[in-house]
């Protein structure tokens, strides 16, 4: 029996019994999730959370992922329900934020709190690769792939050089199976996940795109936001700069640069895009948004048109 599936919360207000269902099932996961912590070993508790999901998905309620469906390297995260306590379970979307080089997730844990987004659930992740302390001013500070080679002096890009490449085909594979495992456990279905990357974490996510790898989900990812970011430039040498089709259910992707951003120039930028549409097969499917007065900084709260 049970109560009749809630399915996807339309723009309406959930009704009193769904709104009571999404409250039973995120209380549950938590003090299920709290008894896992405290005993490991103990399957039947285990069990018992694993069915708490089994019953949120049928029922169209979306619960925090649990941590051991992510691999080690990405178990460093926060997860956000919706702002309003009405959509708390019941969220429309989720959005996925990644750090840039040497970043973490605090300051994008705050933005999603200024972006207060309605109907959206919000996932921030940390890189896999904790950086060396000396090598940074404020740690933790962490790297999606490999930037420097083990003299820590930085790899450049050139025709041959694969290591920075192969560091983030192996990230963006593990990303991506993360991504589907979650929609699969948590019940996000196609054009429902949102991916905004920043600097080396906007690269990761347009790997999947210029590069997808076998374990993306294709449809899963409804956009994608790109901010003072590109393609890695040994992936445009690579492919000659211009990437495989990528095929059917293509998301959207906006990218948004600064006219004096000196570690992406817009040129690079321009390449990126280019690149980009030939491999999603539409002008209209990369929009690429270069500012006057604008560095390399992360999306400005009070800038109205970013």
């Amino acid at each position: 029996g049970g109560p009749p599936a809630a399915g996807p919360p339309g723009a309406s207000r959930p009704e009193p019994w769904q709104r009571q269902r999404a409250d039973d099932l995120l209380e549950a996961r938590t003090l299920l999730e709290e008894m896992c912590r405290r005993s490991p070993r103990d399957s039947a508790v285990r069990s018992a959370l694993q069915e708490v999901y089994v019953r949120a998905k049928a029922e169209g309620v979306r619960l925090r992922p649990p941590s051991w469906l992510l691999p080690e390297e990405l178990r460093d995260f926060e997860y956000l329900h919706a702002p309003d306590l009405l959509d708390q379970g019941l969220e429309r979307n989720l959005l996925v934020l990644l750090h840039g080089f040497g970043g973490r997730k605090d300051p994008f844990v705050e933005l999603a709190g200024k972006l207060s987004l309605p109907k959206t659930a919000v996932l921030v992740l940390n890189g896999p690769k904790e950086m060396p302390e000396e090598l940074v001013d404020d740690p933790p500070a962490f790297s999606w792939f490999d930037m420097f080679d083990e003299d820590f002096v930085f790899i450049e890009p050139k025709a041959g050089e694969r290591r920075r490449l192969e560091s983030l085909e192996s990230t963006a594979s593990l990303l991506a199976g993360t991504l589907a495992s979650i929609a699969g456990t948590c019940g996000w279905g196609a054009g429902e996940v949102f991916v905004l990357g920043y600097g080396q974490g906007g690269t990761v996510v347009l790997e999947f795109l210029a590069h997808p790898p076998a374990s993306l989900q294709r449809g899963l990812l409804g956009g994608v936001v790109g901010v003072a970011t590109e393609v890695l430039p040994e992936r445009l040498l690579a492919c000659g700069g211009r990437p495989a089709v990528f095929g059917p259910a293509c998301p959207a992707v906006l990218l948004v640069h600064g006219m004096s951003d000196e570690q992406t120039s817009p040129r690079a930028a321009e390449l990126s895009a280019n690149a980009l549409r030939a491999a999603l097969g539409g002008e209209e499917r990369v929009v690429l948004n270069v500012f006057p007065g604008r560095g390399g900084e992360m999306l400005r709260g009070g800038h109205a048109e970013e």
